[in-house]
């Protein structure tokens, strides 16, 4: 009966360590994804400010890696197929490497003057978004809105008053940083 008493004992108790050792491991790993999400939404934090900054600043450039027409069409996208907002002034450019465009590109470069730019800082999750109405040379004013959630998958969308709309998305970096190449002006 001793023996039996002495055995169970240690069973039990061999059980409990196990018991919280597991819980002392999920305890761990739930430290760790805790540890993970603040990280995370401290880069997030971050990078919120910077482009907030940079909208701010009305100094960035947004690279296109895609650029869509009025319906969804996706255009092939190389270099320098970007929207550049710097202080007042802006400029639009589409290039190509198979067909020759006005710009020397195979595009278009469209220059404008902003007349008006707001900035509104999303809360939370929310991305930073841009309006501006811009007056362009040649095709009269038009309306730009530029959504920054994060500075590698943002997008501009450039509608002008006849109804004509392009869609930029890409990287966003500062006009110091970029690496664009400006093309000649269409106007």
């Amino acid at each position: 009966m001793k023996k039996l008493v002495v055995f169970t004992v240690l069973v039990l108790s061999t059980l409990l360590a196990l018991g919280q050792a597991d819980s002392s491991r999920k305890a761990q790993k739930k430290i760790e994804q805790i540890q993970k999400k603040e990280l995370a939404a401290g880069m997030y934090a971050s990078e919120k400010s910077k482009l907030l900054q940079l909208a701010m600043d009305m100094n960035l450039v947004l690279e296109a890696t895609a650029i869509y027409g009025r319906h969804g069409y996706n255009a092939t996208v190389t270099q320098n197929n970007f929207i550049l907002i710097d202080s007042t002034d802006f400029i639009l450019q589409t290039s190509s490497p198979t067909y020759v465009g006005p710009n020397g590109m195979g595009g278009v470069t469209i220059r404008g003057v902003i007349t008006s730019y707001e900035v509104k800082e999303g809360k939370e999750k929310h991305p930073v978004v841009i309006t501006a109405q811009i007056n362009t040379f040649g095709l009269g004013v038009a309306t730009l809105i530029v959504r920054l959630p994060n500075a590698e998958n943002s997008s501009a969308i450039f509608t002008t008053n006849s109804g004509g709309t392009i869609t930029f998305s890409g990287p966003v970096t500062s006009v110091e940083e970029s690496s664009v190449y400006k093309g000649m002006n269409l106007y």
